[in-house]
């Protein structure tokens, strides 16, 4: 163990203490396969040094037991811009990627002057599906869509 946790920690010496260790010894029931927890009681604790050499691992932060959907994951809440291209003529419209793709085609009507009923957009060749967000249409930064008229 002491050789695990000075390749994860500091140390400020090779002679590190164990406060507060206590350890029974084994009893004869705990030797057999069908030992349990309660048999025994073994309580261990980090091994702390003086303060003032540097070292306090009270506030260190418990990182084998964070989730990997911790709130230090970093959220993608930036806009997005996408280019709309409409008879010939782009422009650029800021939608955030968990809008629907209503938004982004009003949004775009509006900066063509076109009814929204009449219009559609496609991407890649294929219509997107107002329904879904800007993320399930895999529109990233700088993606550029088609307004076009719906037969």
């Amino acid at each position: 163990m002491g050789a695990a946790y000075s390749y994860f920690f500091e140390t400020a010496s090779e002679n590190a203490t164990f406060e507060n260790t206590t350890t029974s010894a084994p009893a004869p029931t705990q030797t057999s396969s069908n030992a349990t927890a309660e048999d025994s009681t073994v309580s261990t604790q980090a091994p702390t040094q003086p303060v003032e050499s540097g070292y306090d691992n009270t506030f260190a932060p418990d990182t084998w037991h964070s989730s990997p959907n911790s709130s230090f994951e970093e959220e993608d809440v930036d806009k997005r811009n996408i280019i709309v291209k409409s008879n010939g003529k782009s422009q650029q419209v800021d939608v955030f990627p968990d809008e629907k793709m209503s938004v982004l085609k009003k949004e775009a009507c509006e900066l063509f002057q076109k009814k929204e009923q009449w219009m559609k957009i496609v991407y890649k060749g294929e219509e997107l599906d107002i329904n879904k967000t800007i993320r399930e249409c895999h529109l990233r930064a700088g993606s550029t869509v088609n307004l076009i008229r719906a037969a």
